[in-house]
């Protein structure tokens, strides 16, 4: 009896082995618009700014009580 190959089906994201990087490029050239892009990177950054004020502040605070912290991972 000869094996017969099964055609290839598309698969959803959660079967498929795919990092985040890979989701978000196939997500964005199927459904992304121009105007979205933009909202989603002036959202991103302005995240990026609060975090980095948050761990700024943290810092200051442990610097002042002689602790040193570390952001747990």
């Amino acid at each position: 009896m000869k094996y017969r190959k099964k055609m290839r089906v598309e698969k959803p994201f959660e079967s498929r082995k795919l990092d985040n990087k890979s989701k978000a490029r196939t997500f964005i050239r199927k459904y992304a618009d121009v105007s979205d892009l933009q909202e989603l990177i002036s959202f991103a950054s302005s995240r990026i700014d609060e975090l980095q004020k948050e761990e700024l502040e943290n810092k200051k605070a442990g610097a002042e009580n002689g602790e040193i912290t570390c952001p747990e991972k």
